[in-house]
């Protein structure tokens, strides 16, 4: 091939609530893009939310493993699930939902997504907007694009996602 290989490599951060998973969301389904790696999602009782779980966009034993509950962080999920989820995630763009505090103290986990966002061609990620190494350190990979959604506009971001998106093909 005379030109290099494109990559799409990018994360979204901004405040909570602000629309990072919403846009990963709608550009998957209006782009109907295949997927692999993983959303986290509430984790509710009786109508409260008390916790989160991995969900897995790959096909696994298990889909779904819940890993904090009430202020409490269930240990090894990352570094075994976590792991699991990644190792699997071999097509498509990786979904990276959310890159947070929470699995701090999962070295294995952040090991081996570290390598996955620098071998694998195509991420779309939310990263906390918190300042920790881990987060700092994926910011500042080669081709890693960042989009701070509390100063750019959501419809613009998702155009530019799509755009980048189209120029792999």
């Amino acid at each position: 091939r005379d030109r290099k290989e494109r990559y799409m490599k990018v994360f979204l951060t901004g405040s909570k609530q602000i629309g990072k998973s919403t846009l990963i969301q709608k550009f998957i389904q209006e782009n109907q893009v295949p997927c692999s790696g993983y959303i986290t999602l509430p984790y509710f009782e009786k109508d409260e939310r008390i916790g989160f779980y991995l969900h897995s966009l790959v096909s696994l034993e298990r889909n779904d493993i819940l890993f904090s509950h009430g202020k409490q962080v269930v240990k090894g999920v990352f570094d075994d699930f976590g792991v699991e989820i990644l190792e699997h995630s071999n097509s498509g763009l990786l979904i990276l939902d959310e890159i947070g505090f929470l699995e701090r103290d999962e070295r294995k986990y952040l090991d081996v997504l570290i390598k996955k966002i620098k071998e694998y061609p195509n991420v779309l990620g939310v990263c906390r907007k918190i300042d920790i190494s881990y987060i700092e350190e994926i910011k500042h990979l080669p081709e890693v694009i960042v989009y701070d959604l509390d100063h750019c506009d959501f419809e613009e971001v998702k155009k530019s996602i799509e755009t980048l998106w189209a120029m792999k093909k």
